[in-house]
Order: structure tokens, then sequence, then C-alpha cells
């Protein structure tokens, strides 16, 4: 006997229910379930709260903006900050916010360009010089050359300059008698700069008030201009440039840029004030601790008198000396830095030996600096873990024999691959025990990998403003880290190279990622940035203090908002 027929409203009934119980048990498998459900306090709820009103108040006025049909939650940062984004309301709170730990950043990416030829080209006593492969003769060659720079000795040395020839006249670079790769006074270029600003108009992303230009001349400020144009990914017009549109484009000019920066960054007078501007930039952004990539592959910097003499241990100790005028500075909350080794992955297998060696070596020189170990670069074009393997397992076998605790924390899956030998490279970054994975971007692919990487607690750094520049995905909204968060895999927000792509501290990527997903929350931020902790590459007990200090932050921060708000 059939039973009584369900009315409409009882079957609406029933499958909400089922909906809201779906939603529900997706939802407990989130990173920051465990948070949402059981932990948030009641200052927590309230500025959870707050961020959301200032959330919607934001994507009303600048998201949902009637007539800009470009705009959207979690659009490319270049357009999201030349539409004000790091102005508004609810940036300024996130950068006020405790971050924890930067765990995946290269020193010579860490300060802002604007910063480094401010303080480069001012520096007292600076013998800088410049060189070019080609020319300057034209607009089109300003970015058909390579153009580097270096701290010479007063008087030439053929044997430091390693013979290259210095010509006194430096307007002679923008005329075709130059010679390319010669060496010509900087001070000299810059007053004869004759090509137009590449920044008139200034570009959309860049505050003009961002470009010093006081006390300079209109070919000084232009010639400035330029240069930041090679250290960052900043857009020139057309004009200039072809715009960059694919991953191979943008990793061109990438790579290009550290060719510039390292000549000015790789001083010996220079390196103590970027380390201590790095770490100071990072403590105004909430951010308490760095593990950065130092690129050990050029083998010695400029000492003072120009010549090259400055070598590894000198860079360890200079690190070392930075960060404790930082930690001592009041006002400043900076708990620790430290370096991970790394270097290219371009070289055979007979120079990766030395630099095995010499990660050792400056590991029981330095055991409380040197962290980690890592192989760095445009990983499409590189050369393989796979192909590294003897090498690698080398030096596991090394670190054991030695007693020395040098992990892998390695690069892997920074690639749009699927299946590929560049996109296996996360099998053997795995397999070999990698402490992390350095953006991990095509993990999401892997089901099995992800259950592993969960399963033995390996984090992701991931980086989502750097993808996105470098043409991996268009916004964040699409970027797989918000994948990963859902599916409880560990993951750490860094932010790379914040002097080529614009994004100092952790803010622009925090911001971005709250913009882009309704799923997350202040606090679910706040679980992001103290799990960072976990995965320092110090003693748990360091860890636990480490813990302590950031509650004690946290619960400072969240009646700060409060109090803003009564």
């Amino acid at each position: 006997m059939a039973g009584p027929e369900r009315t409409l409203e009882q079957d609406v009934s029933s499958y909400e229910l089922r909906r809201a119980q779906l939603i529900a048990d997706e939802k407990s498998r989130r990173f920051d379930h465990l948070k949402k459900s059981t932990g948030l306090s009641d200052e927590e709820e309230k500025a959870d709260a707050v961020v959301s009103a200032l959330r919607a108040e934001e994507r009303k006025a600048i998201w949902n903006r009637e007539g800009d049909l470009e705009a959207f939650k979690g659009m490319e940062w270049q357009g999201a900050t030349s539409r004000g984004a790091r102005k508004g309301r609810l940036y300024d709170l996130l950068r006020k916010m405790p971050k924890g730990g930067l765990l995946h950043c290269h020193m010579d990416g860490t300060v802002d360009a604007k910063w480094l030829i401010e303080n480069s080209f001012h520096e007292a006593n600076a013998n800088i010089w410049l060189t070019s492969t080609k020319p300057l003769t034209t607009s089109e060659s300003l970015y058909e050359a390579k153009v580097r720079f270096r701290h010479l000795p007063s008087k030439p040395d053929n044997e430091h300059d390693e013979g290259q020839e210095r010509i006194a006249a430096g307007h002679t670079l923008y005329t075709s008698a130059y010679r390319p790769n010669t060496w010509v006074p900087l001070a000299d270029v810059r007053a004869a700069f004759p090509h137009p600003d590449v920044y008139d108009p200034v570009p959309v992303n860049l505050d003009a008030a961002e470009l010093p230009s006081t006390g300079k001349t209109s070919c000084e400020r232009a010639f400035d201009h330029y240069i930041h144009s090679l250290m960052t990914l900043t857009p020139v017009p057309a004009r200039f440039a072809t715009p960059i549109k694919t991953s191979k484009q943008a990793w061109t000019k990438f790579t290009d840029t550290f060719g510039v920066i390292d000549g000015l960054f790789g001083y010996e007078p220079m390196l103590k004030r970027y380390f201590v501007e790095s770490f100071k930039t990072l403590a105004r952004d909430g951010v308490s601790y760095v593990e950065a990539r130092v690129n050990f592959w050029i083998r010695r910097y400029s000492t003072s008198t120009g010549q090259l003499d400055l070598a590894h241990p000198s860079w360890v100790r200079i690190f070392q000396e930075a960060l404790a005028e930082v930690k001592s500075e009041p006002g400043l909350e900076f708990w620790d830095a430290k370096i991970i080794y790394s270097t290219i992955r371009f070289m055979p297998n007979e120079e990766l030996r030395w630099h095995v060696d010499n990660a050792l070596a400056l590991k029981q020189q330095f055991p409380d600096t040197i962290v980690g170990f890592d192989l760095v670069g445009w990983e499409d074009v590189g050369v393989t873990l796979h192909t590294y393997l003897p090498e690698l397992l080398r030096m596991k076998r090394r670190c054991r024999e030695l007693a020395v605790d040098l992990p892998f924390v390695l690069h892997a899956g920074e690639t749009l691959a699927d299946g590929d030998a560049i996109d296996d490279n996360l099998y053997d970054a795995i397999l070999l025990g990698t402490k992390r994975i350095g953006h991990g971007y095509s993990l999401i692919k892997h089901p099995l990998l992800i259950d592993m990487v969960k399963s033995r607690q390996i984090c992701v750094e991931s980086c989502p403003i750097s993808n996105e520049i470098l043409r991996y995905t268009a916004n964040t909204s699409v970027h797989p880290v918000l994948s990963l968060l859902a599916r409880n895999v560990p993951v750490a927000i860094s932010n790379d190279d914040p002097c080529q792509f614009g994004n100092p501290g952790l803010t622009p990527d925090f911001y971005q990622l709250i913009s882009a997903s309704d799923n997350l929350t202040l606090s679910s931020l706040g679980v992001l940035a103290k799990g960072s902790i976990d995965h320092f590459l110090v003693s748990e007990g360091e860890k636990e203090r480490c813990r302590k200090k950031w509650e004690q932050q946290w619960s400072a921060f969240l009646a700060g908002v409060l109090a803003q708000q009564s």
C-alpha cells in the first residue's frame, strides 16, 4: 500500500537539508575548518565581521563599479593596484596583521627597486660603472641590450676587471661608436640619457609619488626610470618593448632583471644595508621571520675597493650583522632570519658537486643560519631533479656522514606542464624528502601526490602574484592554491620576488586571496599565518616560542581592529 504523497514543501525541505549537509561536509575538509567550527573567540568573530563588511564595501566601490567591465574580485595584481586596492581600508587592515613567516623569497629580489636605485646611485664614494651588449642609440635598443653594473676599483686592474676595457666618455654609450661590453661611468651615462622617459605617462600600477625625482635633472630622472623598468616587470609602452603575454616572455625578462640588480646588490658597503632594508620591510608589514634563498652561484661579490674578493662566508656574516641590527631596533618585532643555500638549475652535475660541498661547509661554519638547500631558476628550461639525482643522493649521504641536518627545500611544479619531465620534478622532490615545495603550481594535477604531501606534511610555498605575473595564471581567482586550501594541503603564502613584482611583504598576496575567495575570512588568514610556523626549519622548541609570540601579536591586532570600530 502506497504511503501518503509528499508535498512539494516537504521535497524542498528535504532537498535543503541534503544541500546544507553536502556543503558542511565539503567545508569540513578545508584547512580552516577546525578554527571556524570550534576555535573562534568573540574577538575573532567580531573582527571577521569587520573584514566581511570592508570586503563587501570594496566590492561595491571597486570591483562592481558601474562602467568598469574589466574589474572583478581577485583580478590580476596590476589591475587591482591601478584601481586603488593598496590605498583601501581592507588593505590597510591586512597590512597590520601578524603574518608569521615568509618561507619563499629570493634575497636578491626582496628590496624595492626604487630603494636600490636611490641608495646605490647616491652611495658615497661608489665607483659605479655600467656596460651594455649594444649601443643604446634608439628606443628599441633600450630593451634589446643587456645592461650590467659593477663597482670597479679606482684604478684599472685587469686581473679583477677580467680584462674588460673602460672608457671615460660615458656619452658614447648612446652612439654607434660605443664598443659593446666596455665599461662607462654611471654619472656620465645618467647625465646624458637622450631618450624619452619610459614612465611618461606613469604606468597604471605605479604611483607617481613612488618614483623619486627631487633634485634630479630630466635626463637623470628618465635614466633612473629606465633602470627601474629593467629591474622589474612593470609594463612599458609598446613603442619601447613588446608587451609580455606568455610565460616564456615573462621569464626571459625576469631572468634579465637579476643581471641588472646583482651588480648593485653585490657590493660590500651596499650588502648589509640591503639586508637591513629587506628585514625592515618585512617587519613593517607584519612578517616576523624569513627563510630567504640566497643564490651562491656567483662565487664572489665586490669589496668596498671594487675588487671581486667578497667570498661566501663574508656574505653570511653580513647577513647575521644585518639581522642583529634589525632585531635590536626599537619598535620592530622581527624574530629571526635564516638562509636557504641556493644555486641555479642550469649547471652540470660536476659543478653541482662543488655547490653541495660548499653548502655543507657553510652549514658547518654557520649551523644556525644555513638551514636548507635548493636549486632555483626557470624550471621549464632548467635541468631536472632526476638528472641531478646522483649529486642530490650524494648530498644526503654526506649529511649523514657529517651528522649535519641540511634538508632539501626544492622548487618543483612551477610549470604549466602536465606529465612531462619538468612536471615530474614533483615526484623527485617528494622522493628526495623535500621539507617544502617551492610553488608546486602543477601539484593540483596529481591527486596521489596531493595525498602524499598531506600525509607527510610537506608545505607548499605558494606565490600567487608571482605565478600571475610570470603568466602561469591569469589571476588569483583561478589560482590552484584555492583548491589546495580546500583540500587542507599545508600552504605557506609567499611573495617570491617583490622587487620585480611589486608585492612587498605578504600583504599583497594575502589581500589577493581574501579578495578572490568568499570562503576565506580574517581568521582563515590567521590560520595560514600561524600555520607557517609549523614549517620553519628550526627546532620544535623554537617553533613553540614563535607560536606564543604570534598569539600575542594576534590578540593585540584583534584589539586594534575592534578599537577602530568603536
